[in-house]
């Protein structure tokens, strides 16, 4: 994955070399990969031209409101999904490892920078956040925001861009992604630390873009809540909350 090898060069590269090693099927290694990771995506039907995603409101519905495209096929299919990537397993893949545990005291050590602003941390919404307690659908939990050390700060970054870059009216894609604040600034815009949890598919720009952020929204209550996981330096089980 790291050296971006087609499906067809891995094959080629299995048969040649098939007298000195044996080397599992792609779709061995990426079921592999899945189970290891605990990551398993979701699908969410969603329009043929990307308008909305078949949750919430628009659940029961069997054609985009927006433009009026049908959901399914003739055959009772449906003519586009949405793919959602989980963030719990993947925030929780950063306790199996020793290195990025240090990495993400970053926001704990963190010294305030008073009268300046060096981080999202010196600004008056974290701050204020630090003196309230967690509030998930209108009920406060008995917990304030960020009083552990091992809790993430994350920010949403969402925009469209273009898949072919030489057309201006071309295709486009709208990845969700979720930037990590525990990490050190120069290193959590790094393609590596961004948390991808799906692209919405072109051809269009979303006109419900909530709609596609659902499944995230659950999540995010979720890590309100507290969510088991094990921390490997500490060899103890915590309720994670981001």
């Amino acid at each position: 994955m790291t050296g971006h090898i087609s499906r067809r060069t891995y094959s080629q590269m299995r048969f040649t070399f098939r007298h000195k090693m044996n080397l599992d099927s792609q779709y061995i290694i990426f079921q592999r990969m899945a189970r290891l990771s605990g990551v398993q995506p979701l699908s969410i039907d969603c329009c043929k031209n990307s308008c909305i995603a078949y949750t919430e409101k628009y659940i029961y519905l069997e054609s985009c409101p927006c433009c009026g495209e049908a959901r399914r096929n003739q055959h009772g299919k449906p003519r586009r999904q949405f793919v959602y990537l989980p963030l719990i397993p993947q925030l929780q893949g950063y306790f199996q490892s020793m290195k990025m545990i240090e990495a993400l005291s970053y926001r704990a050590a963190y010294d305030l920078a008073k009268g300046d602003i060096s981080d999202v941390f010196d600004a008056n919404h974290y701050q204020r956040l630090l003196r309230h307690h967690v509030m998930v659908d209108g009920e406060n939990l008995p917990h304030r925001y960020f009083l552990d050390s091992r809790d993430i700060a994350l920010g949403l970054c969402t925009d469209s861009y273009l898949l072919f870059r030489r057309r201006r009216k071309g295709p486009s894609g709208t990845p969700i992604l979720l930037q990590n604040y525990n990490l050190p600034p120069d290193v959590r815009t790094h393609s590596k630390n961004l948390l991808c949890v799906g692209i919405v598919p072109g051809p269009r720009q979303p006109k419900d873009l909530r709609s596609f952020l659902v499944p995230l929204d659950n999540e995010c209550a979720e890590l309100a809540y507290g969510v088991q996981t094990f921390d490997a330096l500490q060899q103890v089980l915590f309720k994670m909350h981001a």
